[in-house]
């Protein structure tokens, strides 16, 4: 496992392993849903960003015919936690 993953590109915040599929992790933080939900805030730009520097992770660590899987976790100020699987997809070819 990988914790907040930088390139010159971004970072991602966490890089696991769920069985066979690697994960790459997008943490948001929001003290109320006023504005919207954390994941809301994970525009495209953002999905593009991340997805380039998961680019650049598969081909640092020559990992090639990957399973994987974009999610998104959304913490509250009140501790609540949701996990959202596949919150976007990519379109990575490795």
């Amino acid at each position: 496992m990988h914790k907040n993953y930088k390139t010159n590109l971004g970072e991602i915040d966490i890089i696991a392993h769920d069985k066979n599929t690697l994960v790459f992790v997008e943490v948001k933080t929001r003290s109320s849903a006023q504005y919207g939900t954390p994941a809301e805030s994970v525009t495209l730009f953002k999905q593009r960003k991340i997805t380039q520097v998961a680019a650049q992770f598969l081909a640092k660590h020559q990992i090639h015919d990957a399973f994987m899987r974009f999610d998104v976790v959304e913490v509250y100020a009140d501790n609540q936690i949701e996990h959202i699987e596949n919150a976007f997809d990519s379109y990575l070819n490795y």
